[in-house]
């Protein structure tokens, strides 16, 4: 007996933070980055 599922959809709310995501760890990774380079130099 298998379950069929039905796929969950993105909502407007999910989309959103997955966006606020994206730029908060591309930021983390900039920053460290631009960081060391200021310490370093």
């Amino acid at each position: 007996m298998v379950k069929k599922t039905v796929p969950k959809k993105l909502t407007f709310m999910s989309i959103y933070f997955l966006g606020i995501n994206g730029v908060i760890g591309s930021g983390d990774f900039y920053f460290r980055n631009l960081f060391i380079k200021i310490w370093i130099y």
